[in-house]
């Protein structure tokens, strides 16, 4: 097993069957990601492949480094889609046509933490989280912009949470959110409320639960 600490940090580790860690010789990473059959490490907004059949620990074992996109933002997430790396980074999905990464969401807005925790599914989707709490379903040939509490009902103790983790299988997406800011009715004691008051209606009659 290898373990990456950081480009700007320590080498890669190794834990042996003894479990025994040991500090390699030169390599260091952001990221280690299994595609295909490939490893791939990332540092910074840039990524390399292992070559075949050599030492991971070596850090010129790796091919020449890619640049992926702007360098202002860091690579979040290197995903799996049929066997090539899409690359998730803030600013935007990124997919390689064998000579670079190309940006295939554009028209995002940018933000350090777009990307984090991206996965695919099961029928060739891609899952790109964004800050503002929208996940962008990226597929081939369309894009859609989802929102996990659009068809919920609004209520006080859930309002658009952020997502803190997500997953897929291959008929649903399950999505793990913050309860978000809980807004309170303003009162004597509590000026800084907004004036919601939560109530529900059974027959004709309302009764207050603010």
């Amino acid at each position: 097993a290898y373990f990456s600490n950081g480009a700007a940090q320590n080498v890669i580790l190794t834990r042996t069957k003894a479990g025994v860690y040991a500090a390699g010789t030169s390599t260091k990473a952001d990221l280690m990601r299994v595609v295909g059959s490939d490893l791939y490490i990332t540092n910074g907004y840039k990524i390399q492949k292992l070559l075949a059949s050599t030492d991971p620990q070596v850090s010129t074992n790796y091919a020449t480094a890619l640049p992926v996109g702007s360098a202002t933002y860091p690579i979040r997430e290197v995903i799996n889609l049929g066997g090539s790396p899409v690359v998730l980074k803030g600013d935007g999905v990124f997919v390689y046509d064998g000579q670079r990464f190309i940006n295939i969401t554009p028209a995002i807005t940018p933000h350090t933490d777009n990307g984090k925790a991206g996965f695919t599914d099961g029928r060739g989707r891609i899952y790109y989280p964004t800050a503002d709490g929208d996940v962008l379903v990226v597929g081939s040939g369309y894009q859609s912009q989802q929102r996990p509490a659009r068809f919920t009902s609004f209520n006080r103790e859930t309002p658009l949470g952020r997502i803190t983790a997500a997953t897929a299988d291959m008929e649903y997406v399950y999505a793990v959110t913050e309860p978000g800011q809980i807004v309170t009715n303003a009162t004597a004691a509590s000026l800084a409320g907004i004036g919601l008051v939560v109530m529900s209606e059974h027959a004709g009659f309302f009764t207050t639960h603010t």
